[in-house]
């Protein structure tokens, strides 16, 4: 069943999010693999995904990191919201397209190692 994004609550697609994480275990353990390498491949590979789907996150970002005390990621997050991130994750992760990093990005996201350093999904409702 496709949903529309904006129509689902948070909890059901992080449910959607889980099982798709229990049916596909070798993808998701090859992204999270990338993610853990030293090059910092998988982040680099995140990094590109955001800024395909936000235009201008690479500035945003960038203005954030020349702040004396970036510590509050208020700018980034209003920009990805004005962005509708979560409207484009919603369709990233139903495509099911071979290529796309979305659904496996989201599982690490939810329930992988990103949880320990701070990583944090929340989408719409």
């Amino acid at each position: 069943m496709k949903i529309k994004p904006r129509t689902i609550k948070h909890e059901k697609f992080k449910e959607m999010v889980k099982e798709w994480l229990d049916t596909h275990r070798e993808e998701y353990c090859a992204f999270a693999e990338e993610v853990s390498r030293r090059d910092r491949s998988g982040f680099i590979q995140i990094f590109e995904y955001a800024q395909l789907a936000a235009p201008g996150y690479a500035n945003v970002v960038m203005a954030k990191m020349s702040e004396k005390n970036p510590k509050d990621l208020d700018s980034i997050e209003k920009f990805l919201r004005d962005a509708d991130i979560a409207s484009t994750l919603v369709d990233g992760f139903q495509s099911q397209k071979p290529d796309s990093i979305v659904p496996a990005m989201l599982a690490w996201m939810y329930f992988g190692s990103s949880r320990k350093h701070g990583a944090y999904v929340k989408l719409g409702n």
